[in-house]
């Protein structure tokens, strides 16, 4: 691949995949229960987490790939994450509100006219 994306988004892109990764685990296995508690989604539904995860892996297709519609998949799920902890636990999970800081200035690598003068040399 001669094209080169900006660092932040393949660090966020990464972490991403490793969270879906981290979630499957979690889903088949039940010796994973010394997973920290903001690595899981905060609903228990089975059928609901394996529906985060193809959505998770898609958004970081479309996120790694520097499309639009990525990146609002991407911050979606992460304000999902953000509802669904306030809404579960009654507190605001700092990690999330880490992660929507470093997601929400990334919007500038998504436009088109961005993406073409990033590209070219």
């Amino acid at each position: 691949m001669n094209e080169k994306r900006p660092y932040i988004v393949t660090f966020i892109g990464d972490g991403y995949i490793i969270s879906a990764f981290l979630l499957t685990l979690s889903l088949f296995t039940d010796y994973v229960e010394p997973l920290p508690n903001y690595l899981k989604v905060p609903l228990s539904d089975i059928i609901l987490n394996a529906l985060i995860i193809m959505i998770l892996l898609i958004a970081c297709y479309g996120y790694l790939k520097l499309k639009r519609w990525g990146y609002w998949l991407i911050l979606s799920v992460e304000l999902y994450y953000l509802l669904g902890w306030i809404i579960s636990y009654k507190q605001i999970p700092i990690i999330t509100i880490i992660g929507l800081i470093f997601i929400l200035p990334t919007i500038k690598y998504f436009s088109e006219k961005t993406v073409k003068s990033h590209y070219s040399k």
